[in-house]
């Protein structure tokens, strides 16, 4: 997973952060609905959470990975933990046009933009940028493309505060032995 992080925040500790899933329209669910996530390492797949779920909870086959975007709680949780830090950030390109004419990044075989990301830009409802750092060393992130988590590498505190959060669902990162897997939302 350290592969989603700046070289020069892989010292930290981080941590995997869950995005809910989905039915219907707005109805969110957190992993830990269907799993006991202090039973989980950080290599959970959403398709392992659906096989362990449904004998006893099989509505569990209704939800929807999420795709990257944020829920009211998760961006509540980060710009809580992360105060009024301004991270540099890379965005998928994607679909497009107008955004080729810019600079970009290639990451994993996909162009990305940079930008700045302040706390007040995690709108709820956009994706997360799948890249964000501070020139600091203090925090970093990195997913897939439309994940249905992030990892994010912080100073102790800030992993204690989002780990704590009952917010949402996070699970400690082995480094070395846990894998990201490929986003079910994608």
């Amino acid at each position: 997973m350290s592969d989603l992080i700046p070289e020069h925040h892989q010292h930290l500790p981080m941590l995997r952060v869950f995005l809910p899933v989905c039915r219907e329209i707005d109805e969110l669910a957190r992993w830990s609905v269907f799993v006991s996530l202090d039973d989980e390492t950080a290599s959970l797949e959403w398709s392992a959470v659906v096989e362990q779920a449904r004998e006893d909870r099989p509505w569990v086959q209704e939800y929807a990975p999420a795709t990257g975007e944020l829920d009211a709680e998760t961006q509540g949780a980060l710009v809580d933990a992360m105060g009024s830090i301004n991270l540099s950030s890379l965005r998928w390109i994607g679909y497009r046009v107008g955004l080729r004419t810019r600079k970009t990044v290639r990451v994993f075989g996909d162009d990305y933009y940079p930008s700045t990301v302040r706390p007040s830009d995690l709108e709820i409802g956009r994706r997360i940028p799948e890249f964000a750092w501070d020139e600091g060393g203090r925090v970093a992130w990195g997913a897939r493309l439309y994940g249905d988590s992030f990892v994010i590498a912080a100073e102790p505190d800030v992993v204690q505060r989002l780990h704590c959060d009952p917010r949402i669902d996070t699970v400690p990162v082995r480094v070395g032995f846990d894998v990201m897997p490929r986003s079910a939302g994608d």
